[in-house]
Formats: structure tokens, sequence, C-alpha cells
């Protein structure tokens, strides 16, 4: 009797471990099929942003193009850059600004009347040193006043063009919010860098970020829009942007990450 079970068992026992492995083989390869299925939509989402993104750069491009090019006639119209004498600004003591023989220290007619016409904002700075000071300007602080007095980011890539005689056009932030913007030297008769004309228009895609923060896989999968330095500027409503960041720096090994780098 024992040796007719003992019999049985040893054919029973491996059609049970049959009967117990191919569901789970069966589960796991169909996770897996829908994780690779999660992962490619994913992949074409974020391409899809991307596109949206470029289109909004071009069509902001254009714009921030058109405001410099009314800058530089507004400029023209008032004569001739040039240093003369010195000024107080802001605490600072800065070379004089003149556009022909108007002071633009401190004087608002000029960036006002492009943006009023163009949209955006203008600025224009007086080179002191190494460094590049705001004289003119409807930028805004957070207390509502202009940004006079206020330095271009000495360490931006707006300033590494400027440096090299060259104009920007890019996204950078100015006071922590991040502006389209358009950069150009503003050079004396002898064709030394005096100053920078600036243009550019505060980044609030709030259609962008409805879409984001609306993107969500399976339980816990998120989107994110990271600029060139990592920041978070964009995410999914149910996670934080501390939470993106610790991830980004660390992925985990059971995530599956989906990226798409947009130039500039």
């Amino acid at each position: 009797m024992l040796n007719n079970i003992s019999t049985r068992w040893r054919f029973l026992f491996p059609v049970l471990i049959l009967l117990i492995a191919a569901p789970l083989l069966l589960m796991r390869q169909q996770t897996t099929q829908h994780l690779d299925e999660i992962a490619k939509d994913a992949q074409k989402q974020a391409v899809a942003l991307g596109r949206l993104l470029e289109v909004t750069d071009a069509l902001m491009g254009e714009q921030v193009d058109a405001s410099m090019r009314l800058l530089k006639e507004r400029c023209l119209m008032l004569g001739t850059p040039s240093l003369i004498g010195a000024v107080e600004i802001a605490g600072r003591t800065v070379p004089n600004l003149m556009l022909g023989s108007n002071s633009q220290t401190n004087r608002f007619d000029l960036v006002d009347s492009v943006t009023g016409i163009a949209g955006g904002t203008a600025t224009l700075f007086v080179r002191s040193g190494d460094d590049f000071v705001r004289v003119s300007t409807n930028i805004r602080k957070r207390d509502g006043s202009r940004a006079l007095g206020t330095l271009l980011d000495p360490h931006g890539q707006a300033i590494s063009a400027i440096r090299a005689g060259k104009p920007f056009r890019g996204v950078v932030d100015i006071l922590d919010d991040p502006y389209l913007t358009r950069y150009e030297p503003i050079r004396s008769p002898d064709g030394e860098i005096i100053g920078v004309g600036y243009v550019g228009y505060k980044i609030d895609m709030q259609f962008l970020r409805e879409a984001v923060e609306n993107f969500r896989f399976l339980k816990s999968g998120f989107a994110a829009v990271v600029d060139q330095k990592n920041r978070v500027r964009f995410v999914s409503s149910h996670v934080s942007g501390r939470h993106v960041q610790d991830f980004l720096r660390s992925p985990p090994d059971d995530w599956t990450m989906a990226t798409h780098r947009i130039p500039g």
C-alpha cells in the first residue's frame, strides 16, 4: 500500500509542480509584456511633450527675435552708444551708458516702449569691470520694484556668449524664474563691448504644466520635465519635486525610465 502511494506521488508531484509553475510563468510573461507596453507608451508621451516644447520654443523664439529687432531699432534712433562719466544705481557706481546724448541709467522710456509694442520684458545692461549691471529694465523683483542694479548671471550661458562677442538666445533663469531670452552686445564706435541689450518672455506654460500633472503610469509611475541643471519644472501631481530629484540622483533598479532630451 505504501509503495503504491509513493509511486502515485512520484508521478503526481512533477505534475503538481507544472500546474503551479505554469500560471506563475504565464503571469510573469504577461506582466513583462504589460510593462513593456507601458514603457513604450511612456516613451511616446515623452516624445509628445518634447514636440510640444519644441513648438512652443519656435513660436516664442520668433517673438523674441522680433522684440530684439525692435529694441535695436529704437536704440539706433536715439544715437551712438558710449560711456560718459559714472552714475549711482542701487548703491553701485557704474559707467554712465549713453545712447546719443541721452543717459539710459534710471530711464525707462526705451525699454517700456519696446515691451508696450512687443510684450515681454526688456533691459539695458552697462559693463562695469567684469560684470554687466541692469541700468534700465522692466523686469520686476518679488517686491514689484524694477530690478535695477542687479547683475547678469556671471556664471550663465548668456554672459559667456556676450564675452565672446556673440548674441545668445535660449532659456535662462532671471531672479529664479525661467525666461526665453535674447541678449546682444552693445558696442562703442571702436567695437568695444560696453553693454548688453536684452529681451525676454517669462515662461509660464500652464497648458504644459497641466498636461504633465495629469500623467500617471500604473500606481506610482510619474512624468517630469527637468531643465539642464536637473531642476524639476513640471511633475505629475501625485509626486513631489523633491521625490523626483531623489529618484533622478539614484534611480531604483526595479523601475524603467523613458526619457526624451530637447536641445536648449
